[in-house]
């Protein structure tokens, strides 16, 4: 299994029209077989901040992510909307608890 957390910082003033824009990959990402979880976070300090917490079955699958049109949407959406490059961080799962 392979986890992302993808933290992406919105302008001051521009956190509502990311966060509606994040929150419409949701729905798209619901009908790819290989993603485990695709959870999107905001900040409870800051609320220009997000994060997605991601699990995937293995390498294909992410790069299926990363092929669909939806996703590359995502970028243009985002063009002129962010306060810098958004921060991807990738790890394996080797202890947990799942209910």
């Amino acid at each position: 299994m392979i986890v992302l957390i993808a933290m992406l910082k919105a302008q001051k003033g521009k956190e509502k029209k990311v966060e509606e824009i994040l929150r419409g990959m949701v729905p798209n990402v619901q009908n790819e077989k290989g993603t485990l979880k695709y959870i999107l976070h905001r900040s409870r300090k800051d609320p220009t901040e997000f994060l997605f917490y991601e699990e995937y079955v293995d390498q294909a699958a992410l790069d299926f992510h990363g092929r669909t049109s939806y996703f590359k949407d995502l970028g243009k959406n985002l063009n002129g909307l962010l306060d810098g490059a958004p921060k991807e961080l990738f790890f394996e799962a080797v202890a947990a608890i799942t209910r």
